[in-house]
């Protein structure tokens, strides 16, 4: 699969923020394209085009809402929209739009 994604250079975007199921979470901070290959015996292989060091962030937890916030002290927090701003539309209406 993963080499098929590579013939076809799709353009791949994703959260560089991994949580494990034990107690912790990874936020690789290298801007250059990265490739995560998961492999076997607990060897996991990140590999970036661009960079002399590797920089990212452990962070621990005794649980995901804990984890996830030691992201966002690292991060920041998202805005959140005002509610002038945001549209409730009848469940029967948002299902028009869609489909």
């Amino acid at each position: 699969m993963l080499a098929q994604l590579h013939r076809h250079r799709r353009p791949q975007h994703g959260v560089p923020f991994l949580v494990t199921n034990h107690g912790y979470g990874v936020l690789w901070d290298n801007p250059s394209r990265t490739v995560i290959e998961p492999g076997f015996n607990e060897e996991t292989r990140w590999t970036s085009e661009v960079g002399d060091r590797v920089s990212f962030f452990v962070i621990a937890g005794d649980s995901t809402d804990e984890i996830y916030g030691g992201y966002r002290q690292l991060t920041g927090t998202t805005p959140v929209a005002s509610q002038s701003r945001l549209r409730v539309h009848p469940v029967q209406a948002a299902l028009q739009l869609a489909g």
